[in-house]
């Protein structure tokens, strides 16, 4: 009779254990899946974000490349200077270039700074500025062999001016697109006379 009991006891606990036993196992199944799926995508998001990380670097590559070639070709400085200062200390200017772009041009700006013999940036004595933009006005069609030369009056008053630098050049075009060519591009478009 004991061993019977025995065994009907073994028998109740081993069926009530069963449930949570096969319960544990469905737990640890579930578990493993939800991280299995949870790993799926980590890995997916991963191989996404360097795809778009590869597109986003092949797009600013071949950006940099065309405006690189835009710049190339747009137009060529022969040369520029500051004349000597006048009576009033006004020093005028002069920019001699040619357009190369295939595109006609509205206008051209071209930003220019100014130095002393001893290349320290000077100011304007009447306007309080070091940095002058002058604003060319078109159309400036192609003309690959002509040279333009344009003049402005007394763009800075300063007796100790003496040189100038055109350090950034803005271009409208007639077709409404627009380049810039900052510093670092300007020795791509100085010619054969850039100078300070």
């Amino acid at each position: 009779m004991k061993k019977i009991l025995f065994t009907l006891m073994l028998c109740v606990i081993t069926m009530s254990c069963t449930p949570m036993v096969e319960q544990n196992e469905q737990k640890r199944i579930e578990m493993e899946k939800q991280d299995s799926i949870a790993r799926v995508k980590r890995e997916q998001f991963v191989r996404d974000s360097i795809a778009k990380e590869r597109e986003r670097f092949v797009r600013d590559s071949i950006a940099k490349v065309e405006h690189l070639d835009a710049v190339k070709n747009s137009i060529q400085l022969t040369n520029y200077y500051l004349h000597t200062p006048n009576s009033a200390g006004g020093c005028d200017m002069t920019i001699r270039f040619r357009s190369i772009s295939n595109k006609n041009i509205k206008y051209v700006v071209f930003v220019c700074k100014y130095y002393n013999a001893v290349d320290d940036v000077v100011y304007c004595d009447i306007r309080d500025y070091s940095v002058f933009r002058g604003q060319v006005t078109g159309p400036i069609k192609y003309n690959g062999t002509n040279w333009d030369c344009y003049h402005w009056d007394c763009p800075i008053y300063n007796w100790s001016a003496r040189k100038m630098e055109i350090i950034g050049i803005e271009i409208d075009y007639m077709d409404g697109t627009e380049l810039n060519i900052s510093d670092e591009e300007m020795k791509y478009v100085k010619g054969y006379k850039g100078r300070k």
